[in-house]
């Protein structure tokens, strides 16, 4: 893994690489606005304008260096965009463009930087042994991106082009987290079957209709109702999140009470079965996400006058969830008295 002087390693490799097949003493590495300084020769002109982090390697930790268990710290992923610039001499255009093609040609043949090049410049980089190589490419610059990046210098345009240098990573300062030791494994395992509700009757042995009151006990029928053993099993009605716990459970049967604090809407309203799982250390009923629910299908509402009474209705979609029909019920003030109209109002 490469450290803080990457960049520079890169940018002396590339000084080397052009000096020795250009035959070019030597490749300067000045902004453009001082790269000729007096000098009337041919030159080539070496310039970092920009750095940028890779995406592909912002939180990837490096191979082979993480173990099981522990959390790395990802490395800075450079690339690097290099600027190189053609002068001639006594500022001919014929002999700088015969520069920039013999400069541009060393590149093109050099894609990789070599281990032994980057050793042999700057040793104490450590850039010659990361996991991923060194390659330059060719960056497009369309004339507008060149034209706004030589005014940023204010000096006058040389024939020039771009590379890019990929990818440098420079290794993180900060150590490596281990994961807190595991010190008591706990596995629970557990069939899962989900609740469903075949119907719900009155509790009461009369034949329906009966009316149903707030208070008043259902019963209701269905499969793997009870759940696994120590489940928390409660019912719910309506659209409330509130639940209420049963008088009695069985597989196939539930006894519950309408309870005075639930707010039925009028109109149909749905019931479900809620199966808390309890499991760990110490046994607790775990959260919604460890929740098994039976189906419940949503019905609409109607509202005829402000009190209203239930009868059980028998389900005929296939047992997957049971519902109430409300009935109207009159009354008159200030006398007390009511009439039940146990005829269903049309929907």
């Amino acid at each position: 893994m490469s450290n803080g002087l990457a960049i520079a390693a890169v940018t002396s490799t590339l000084k080397l690489l052009l000096e020795s097949h250009l035959n070019l003493h030597p490749v300067s590495t000045f902004p453009p606005d001082k790269a000729r300084n007096g000098n009337t020769g041919d030159q080539i002109n070496l310039f970092l304008y920009h750095t940028a982090i890779d995406a592909a390697w912002r939180n990837m930790d490096i191979p082979y260096q993480v173990r099981p268990g522990e959390i790395g710290q990802p490395p800075l992923p450079l690339n690097l965009f290099y600027l190189i610039t053609a002068y001639g001499e006594g500022d001919d255009d014929i002999k700088s463009h015969r520069l920039l093609g013999r400069a541009m040609s060393v590149l093109h043949d050099h894609p990789l930087l070599g281990r032994a090049e980057i050793e042999l410049i700057v040793p104490d980089s450590e850039l010659q042994n990361q996991v991923e190589r060194v390659r330059i490419t060719f960056q497009p610059m369309s004339l507008d991106e060149m034209s706004k990046l030589w005014m940023i210098f204010q000096t006058q345009y040389r024939i020039s082009t771009a590379y890019q240098v990929s990818v440098v990573l420079i290794d993180s300062s900060r150590t490596t987290q281990t994961a807190l030791p595991v010190l008591k494994r706990n596995i629970a395992v557990r069939p899962f079957r989900q609740p469903v509700i075949d119907e719900i009757l009155p509790a009461t042995d009369g034949s329906l209709p009966a009316a149903i009151m707030l208070g008043s006990q259902l019963k209701i029928k269905g499969q793997n109702l009870q759940g696994n053993r120590g489940d928390v099993v409660k019912v719910s009605f309506g659209t409330e999140i509130s639940t209420v716990p049963p008088d009695s459970i069985s597989a196939k049967q539930i006894l519950v009470t309408l309870s005075d604090t639930l707010h039925l809407l009028a109109g149909i309203n749905g019931a479900q079965v809620v199966q808390q799982i309890v499991y760990g250390t110490p046994l607790d009923p775990k959260s919604s996400l460890d929740e098994l629910k039976a189906p419940v299908k949503p019905l609409p509402s109607w509202l005829r006058i402000e009190y209203h009474a239930l009868r059980a209705k028998p389900n005929h979609n296939e047992g997957q969830y049971g519902n109430f029909q409300h009935y109207s019920r009159r009354s008159w003030w200030p006398y007390g008295k009511a009439d039940y109209n146990l005829k269903p109002r049309s929907w």
